[in-house]
């Protein structure tokens, strides 16, 4: 199984409100939201659907096979 390390800005945050705005979707399962901006609708989800797709993150740590022998559960509790 592949794992990966992510950060993102805290659930309630400015920033990750500004941001699922303007990709029209939340990474954290919120559904879609208005996408506001200077280009029409249609050019906006155009622009902006690939980006949209991973939300707005850093990568931490890219995927990776944890060792044998390491589970998601142990991963987490390291985190």
């Amino acid at each position: 199984m592949r794992h990966a390390i992510y950060c993102t800005p805290p659930l309630g945050s400015p920033l990750l409100h500004a941001v699922e705005a303007w990709f029209g979707r939340s990474a954290f399962g919120h559904g879609i939201t208005t996408q506001p901006g200077p280009f029409d609708p249609a050019s906006h989800q155009r622009l902006t659907a690939s980006r949209a797709r991973y939300g707005f993150h850093a990568t931490m740590v890219a995927p990776f096979v944890a060792a044998a022998g390491v589970d998601s559960g142990q991963l987490a509790a390291r985190l």
